[in-house]
């Protein structure tokens, strides 16, 4: 990026040189379509031409002691508009007899369309402050662009598309410099500086068309392999001597049949880059903000300035037109594919680096006004600049954050109370994982999550910020987030802090609910182990005390439903069905032969596969042993129905007695989420 500085400034150094030494008269000219001569549009402060010719006055012809040169519209020609080598040798040799007409010290004679003669001496040398205010906006436009891609190479310096990107905007920036001194050029400059200066703008133009060829080509899918550079480097170098040394005179236009043929196969890849990216929406996008950012203005300067041209014909829109239109589209279109189509890594950085670079502008344009203004001290000015420009950017800045980043301005602790309120409630491992999915949803907005795999130690990103890999709470695996606020952003290293802060708070969170479940289970192991030796032993040695065969079974029974649920309540997995059924069914069988009943058992087979929690195993394990104990105890008992079934995500159990669904009793056991 320093580099990139310092070259922008070493080229504008030369260029303001090469601008301010040539003979100044300080006239701005123009051609008039309707006389064929050329008009004053203007006559710079304190120049030799001020006060001598007013604006709007038709100059005719340049009068020197040895002939009268006449001023016509070809005298201001862009010489990159002239069509074969005799007319642009024509061109050279005028300019050369315009230059040979000052001589410092004597006034020139400018004669306009009426007669009359006006007397101006030039000097040799023009003042900064003289330079047009129209070249240092074409200067800007040129630094804009020539920035934004120095910013997108210097984060991603790997990559080729980075650096044909950069060198597309090294060539613009370069070809806009030498157009902005020949559209803004004095009359009277040295024609061997017009014909370097013309052929630095051609090669700046091939340089341009070399980046941009080679971005289309393999972005964002490489074409080719990299053996064609070599070869469209080398097409570059033979055109552009070609046009120097003049050696063969192409049909048609010598300047812009050169790059004709270029933009026609540019669109035949533009075609085969959108067959090719089929199946792969980002691809698309991109391809589209790219292609439209360079073809849109490029068909724009073919259509209405190099065809008409060509054929001989008046441009319907002149050269420093197709600058002004071709550069913003250009430069805006590759900046919003960097920021919204994932170009290259660079969205959050380049964002903060143009809010940086707005605070140092508004403090110079702050400083500027009070200073010339309102002729404040140069010390108070600065202190007062940088006090409004802290209340005036500051605010700015967090707006605009908020606005187009809203999830990057929104810390970890200003998100906590969402976390905690998503995290709340999570009982098992399950539970957590399925609240710590939701908390990537709410905190990052993805197009996609999705599980995988990998186990992953920490966060990490993918694709240059299309993915984030998120570890899992328990390690087991990880998830996979695509496309930051639904495809909007990109993932940053930022958000790779952001998500690390809330796994490790996700896992205290976790590990202390699991800490605590341990707890809670220890604790009911030495409960149930306490029951079962302390109660479980003294009903054992009731049982064989007890004389009495109905009470001694009755206090078996006891010890034995005991037993059952301290086994049932240690144990953490939920149980099948199948087994326990089986084991209830015998039991009720030894009963119900004892009593002389009939047993009728009735289960659909989706019961016996269902698994059930320890809870609701007990509840079921004792309304089937309480209730057949009850009906057993009727003296008219025939027969004992009992039925198992499902119903609308329930497990119903119906128990009766000889036949009669008045006396049956039943219980409902919710079975939502259990398989």
């Amino acid at each position: 990026m320093l580099l990139t500085l310092l070259f922008i400034l070493l080229l504008q150094a030369v260029a303001a040189y090469i601008f301010t030494h040539q003979p100044w008269t300080g006239l701005r000219l123009e051609p008039d379509p309707h006389s064929g001569f050329l008009r004053v549009t203007s006559v710079a402060e304190d120049s030799p031409a001020e006060g001598i010719i007013p604006p709007g006055t038709l100059l005719a012809t340049l009068q020197t002691a040895e002939r009268q040169i006449p001023l016509t519209p070809f005298a201001l020609i862009d010489l990159r508009e002239l069509n074969n080598h005799n007319i642009y040798a024509d061109s050279i040799r005028l300019q050369q007899q315009l230059h040979a007409a000052v001589k410092f010290g004597e006034p020139l004679r400018f004669a306009s369309d009426s007669g009359n003669v006006f007397a101006v001496e030039p000097r040799e040398t023009m003042p900064v402050r003289a330079i047009p205010t129209y070249y240092w906006v074409l200067w800007s436009l040129g630094c804009v662009g020539l920035l934004i891609c120095s910013l997108v190479w210097s984060y991603q310096p790997f990559r080729l598309e980075a650096l044909f990107l950069f060198i597309t905007s090294v060539g613009y920036y370069g070809f806009s410099i030498t157009h902005n001194i020949l559209s803004n050029r004095e009359l009277f400059m040295a024609a061997d500086v017009l014909d370097g200066l013309n052929f630095g703008a051609v090669l700046f133009t091939h340089y341009f068309i070399f980046g941009m060829f080679m971005l289309q080509v393999s972005y964002p899918v490489r074409l080719f392999p990299l053996r064609l550079l070599y070869v469209v480097a080398l097409l570059d170098v033979l055109l552009s001597v070609n046009y120097y040394l003049k050696i063969i005179e192409l049909p048609l236009h010598i300047f812009f049949l050169q790059y004709v043929p270029f933009f026609m196969v540019a669109l035949g890849f533009t075609v085969w880059q959108w067959r090719a990216s089929k199946g792969h929406p980002l691809n698309r996008v991109a391809l589209l903000l790219l292609q439209i950012s360079i073809m849109f203005p490029s068909l724009i300067a073919v259509v209405f300035y190099a065809i008409p041209l060509i054929m001989g014909k008046t441009p319907l829109l002149s050269h420093t037109m197709v600058i002004q239109v071709m550069s913003p589209i250009i430069f805006i279109g590759w900046a919003g594919a960097v920021l919204r189509y994932r170009l290259f890594e660079i969205e959050y950085w380049w964002f903060k680096s143009w809010l940086w670079l707005l605070g140092g502008a508004l403090v110079i344009l702050l400083d500027v006004v009070l200073v010339t203004l309102f002729y404040t001290p140069q010390v108070y000015a600065l202190g007062l600049s940088v006090v409004l420009a802290g209340f005036l950017y500051f605010p700015l800045r967090q707006w605009l954050l908020g606005k187009l980043m809203p999830l990057d301005s929104q810390s970890v602790q200003d998100f906590l109370p969402t976390f905690g309120n998503l995290m709340s409630g999570a009982a098992s491992g399950e539970e957590f994982e399925l609240r710590w999915q939701a908390v990537l949803q709410k905190r990052f907005r993805p197009l996609h999550l999705d599980a995988q795999p990998d186990v992953l130690k920490h966060p990490m990103l993918a694709e240059n910020g299309l993915h984030l890999s998120v570890p899992a709470l328990d390690n087991a695996g990880s998830y996979r987030l695509t496309g930051k606020q639904m495809a909007a952003h990109l993932f940053s290293k930022a958000d790779v802090h952001t998500v690390a802060s809330l796994l490790d708070i996700a896992r205290i969170a976790s590990n202390a609910s699991a800490t605590r479940k341990q707890a809670v289970l220890a604790e009911r192991r030495r409960v149930m182990h306490d029951l079962h030796d302390t109660i479980g032993a003294r009903l054992l040695s009731l049982s064989h005390d007890i004389t009495s065969p109905q009470h001694r079974k009755a206090t078996q029974d006891t010890l034995q439903l005991l037993r059952d649920m301290i086994h049932l309540t240690l144990q953490k997995t939920p149980y099948r069905l199948e087994e326990h059924l089986a084991d209830w069914r015998a039991d009720t069988v030894e009963q119900t032969e004892a009593v002389d009943a009939q047993l009728r058992w009735q289960t659909e087979p989706q019961v016996e596969s269902l698994a059930l929690p320890p809870s609701q195993l007990i509840e079921l394990m004792l309304f089937v042993r309480e209730t057949v104990d009850a009906f057993l105890q009727q003296p008219d008992i025939q027969s004992l129905d009992i039925a198992f079934r499902l119903e609308s995500d329930a497990l119903l159990a119906d128990i009766s007695i000889n036949n009669q669904p008045l006396t049956a009793k039943n219980l409902t056991l919710a079975l939502t989420g259990q398989a």
